[in-house]
């Protein structure tokens, strides 16, 4: 177990924001090891290829898809895939605030 915090994201219909949720997390300073993960749970629009393109640039971003099955299924198949010792949600719709000020920084 390498990472110190795996990030999920749950994502449904989320192509206009699931990337400032992504991005929050990319901006963080932080001296921890961390990854994303983004369950595209079933969008029916641009979400997944929104995540592909960030994937490419970023190898500590993963996306799955998979069949609509709810935000609660979506966070638990992430966290089946989470590798390191801490896990986090954050919502990609409904973000409010950025990653740095949910952990205090």
């Amino acid at each position: 177990m390498d990472k110190d915090i795996s990030v999920v994201i749950p994502a449904y219909n989320a192509e206009r924001t699931v990337e400032r949720a992504i991005n929050s997390v990319l901006d963080f300073d932080t001296a921890l090891q961390w990854e994303i993960i983004v369950v595209n749970d079933g969008s029916t629009d641009e979400t997944q290829a929104v995540v592909e393109k960030l994937e490419q640039s970023h190898a500590n971003i993963l996306l799955i898809n998979q069949k609509n099955k709810g935000r609660s299924e979506a966070r638990n198949t992430g966290v089946s895939f989470a590798t390191a010792r801490w896990v986090m949600f954050l919502d990609a719709v409904k973000l409010r605030r950025t990653f740095a000020s949910v952990c205090g920084s």
